[in-house]
């Protein structure tokens, strides 16, 4: 079988939480952030969006398991948002909860087997 040790698979471990970690602050904590665009933009509507922890940890999840890093959130972000951007504004829903349960059907659904690095 493998050759690791223990500690070299906490290391493993440990690289891709920071990775994991790094890729929620890029989606949520800049200005111009993922998160804060997709809010801004159905803010012109007056719909409040409201992404949960799980749902970003998902997307950074995501990216991470694609090997597309941050570059590649935006790709999933606008997988996952797109019926929600078009549907809303024309809808009487003022307040949208993005779940990590929604995240994943959409990205299920989508064909994101294109957004893999080879």
């Amino acid at each position: 079988f493998y050759d690791y040790t223990l500690k070299q698979m906490i290391d493993h471990m440990e690289a891709f939480i920071t990775v994991i970690k790094t890729l929620i602050q890029i989606a949520t904590k800049p200005k111009n952030a993922l998160a804060k665009q997709c809010k801004k933009l159905l803010e012109i509507d007056g719909v409040e969006l409201e992404f949960t922890d799980d749902a970003i940890k998902e997307i950074a999840h995501q990216a991470f398991e694609r090997k597309i890093g941050a570059r590649g959130l935006r790709s999933i972000v606008e997988t996952i948002m797109l019926d929600v951007m078009f549907e809303t504004p024309s809808s009487d829903k003022k307040q949208i909860r993005m779940t990590k349960a929604y995240a994943e059907s959409k990205i299920q659904s989508a064909n994101l087997e294109k957004f893999r690095v080879a």
